[in-house]
C-alpha cells in the first residue's frame, strides 16, 4: 500500500508540475497536443495528386506516455462526419492509469462549409486513487474560417473557466492559423492558460516525398521542441510527435487516422 501511495504522490506531483505553470509543462497534457497542423489540411498536401473526398466519415486514435512515464499513459479516440454544410465529431481522452486518471470527453457540431460556426460541449474529470472523481463541464464556441492564400483560421473559445486542477497553467487551445502550399506547411497557434494569458506555439513541415512529411513542433513558453512525422498510405494517415521538454523529458505520441479528419475537439 505504501508503494501505491508513493506512485500516486509522484504522478500527481508530475502532473501538477506539467500544468501548474506555463513555463513548466505548458499544453503538453493532451494527446492531440503533439501536432498543430489539422489533418484535413495535411492529407491533400501530402498527396496533391490524389486529394481524396471532401466529405464522409473519419476516425482517429492515438497513444503516448506523458514524459515517458509508465504511470502516465495517454490514450485517445475521435470520430466524426464531414458533410458539405455541416460537420460533427466526438472525442475521448484519458491520461493516467489505475491510481491517477484525468479524462476528457467532447462532442462538437458546426454548421457551414468553408466558413463554419458551432459549439463543443463535454466534461473534464480527475480521479485520484479511490477518491470520487472531480468533474467540470466544458462549453466552447467553435469557428472554422477559410482565408486568403489557402489559409485556415480555427478558433475554440472557452465559455466556462478551466478545471480547478489546471492551477495557473493548463493551456487550452484558443486560435490557430494554418496553410499548406508547395512543399511546405505551417501552423501558428495561440493557446491560453487558466489565467487567460496567451501562449504562442508553432509547427512547420516539409513534404520530403509523396505521402511523407517531416516537421518541427515548438512551444516557446516551455522550451519544448520536437520532431513530427506524417505518412499517408492507402487512405491511412500515421503521425508521430517526439516533443522534448527541457526539464521533464520526452513525450512520444502516435496517431492513426482514416478519412478526411478534423482538429480534435
Amino acid at each position: 500500500m505504501k508503494g501505491r501511495r508513493v506512485v500516486v504522490v509522484v504522478a500527481v506531483a508530475l502532473v501538477g508540475l506539467a500544468c501548474g505553470s506555463p513555463a513548466a509543462g505548458g499544453g503538453s497534457r493532451d494527446l492531440h497536443d503533439g501536432w498543430l497542423l489539422p489533418p484535413d489540411l495535411l492529407r491533400p498536401w501530402l498527396a496533391p495528386a490524389r486529394p481524396g473526398r471532401e466529405s464522409g466519415p473519419w476516425l482517429a486514435l492515438g497513444q503516448a506516455r506523458l514524459y515517458g512515464m509508465p504511470e502516465l499513459p495517454l490514450r485517445g479516440l475521435a470520430a466524426g462526419w464531414r458533410a458539405p454544410r455541416w460537420r460533427a465529431a466526438l472525442a475521448w481522452q484519458r491520461l493516467g492509469a489505475d491510481l491517477l486518471g484525468e479524462e476528457r470527453a467532447r462532442g462538437q457540431f458546426l454548421v457551414g462549409g468553408r466558413q463554419a460556426l458551432g459549439v463543443a460541449a463535454g466534461w473534464d474529470a480527475l480521479r485520484l486513487a479511490d477518491a470520487p472523481a472531480g468533474r467540470r463541464p466544458v462549453f466552447n464556441l467553435e469557428l472554422r474560417l477559410a482565408g486568403p492564400a489557402g489559409t485556415v483560421l480555427a478558433g475554440s473559445l472557452p465559455l466556462l473557466p478551466a478545471p480547478d486542477w489546471y492551477g495557473r497553467g493548463g493551456a487550452r487551445r484558443w486560435w490557430s492559423v494554418a496553410a499548406a502550399a508547395g512543399e511546405a506547411a505551417w501552423c501558428l497557434a495561440l493557446d491560453r492558460d487558466a489565467r487567460g494569458a496567451p501562449l504562442l506555439e508553432g509547427e512547420g513541415a516539409l513534404r520530403v516525398a509523396e505521402g511523407c512529411g517531416l516537421g518541427l513542433r515548438w512551444e516557446p513558453a516551455t522550451g519544448a521542441l520536437g520532431l513530427t512525422t506524417a505518412w499517408l498510405r492507402g487512405g491511412l494517415l500515421l503521425r508521430s510527435s517526439h516533443l522534448a521538454h527541457p526539464a521533464l523529458g520526452v513525450t512520444h505520441r502516435w496517431s492513426l487516422g482514416v478519412g478526411r479528419g478534423e482538429l480534435w475537439p
